[in-house]
């Protein structure tokens, strides 16, 4: 009996020993493993954010792509309606056909306003620079409050300078018109 019980003894003590050893092997892997799933669900949360700045970026992004567009187009109509205007004077001089005052006088009033909206739009040339300078800062950062109101100003920018180059087209336009 005695040696049963010493043989239970040293089974029991093997067991202890075996599980105090184990214990914190499986705890510092509990550890681990919780380690692991907050930087996943952190990752995520990045991955999350990230799109949610994409998604709210890119609209507006398209609508100032397209206003640039919008913007070249109207200002490739001015340049022809320019050269179109400089060819009809042109001819005129060389013809000798000589304007009458009152048309002298309406020309010269419409060149007036062109200049006035060539310097408006000159004034607003390179704000759009200066204001995309600091984007990819504001990415990283992902300070989406900031990338709105900057990019709100760039449209803002963008509308006015059409406004001006439509304006422009139409004094153009009208000048086009007066001269015989």
């Amino acid at each position: 009996m005695k040696k049963t019980t010493s043989m239970m003894t040293r089974i029991l003590i093997t067991v202890l020993v075996l599980f105090s050893t184990t214990v914190p092997i499986f705890a510092s892997t509990a550890t681990e493993t919780q380690n692991w799933k907050e930087k996943v669900t952190e990752y995520q949360e990045r991955r999350q954010e990230l799109a949610a700045l994409r998604s709210s970026v890119h609209d507006k992004v398209v609508t100032i792509r397209t206003n640039r567009l919008e913007n070249k187009v109207i200002w490739a109509q001015n340049q022809e309606l320019r050269a179109g205007i400089k060819l009809e004077l042109n001819e005129l001089r060389e013809s000798g056909v000589v304007l009458d005052e009152n048309l002298k006088i309406q020309l010269k009033g419409l060149t007036e306003q062109l200049k006035t909206k060539y310097a408006s739009l000159k004034e607003t040339s390179g704000d759009i620079r200066e204001l995309t300078v600091g984007i990819k800062e504001l990415i990283k950062a992902r300070d989406t409050e900031a990338l709105d109101d900057i990019y709100a100003q760039v449209i803002d920018i963008q509308l006015v300078r059409s406004e001006l180059l439509s304006e422009i087209n139409a004094l153009l336009s009208e000048i086009s018109s007066l001269i015989p």
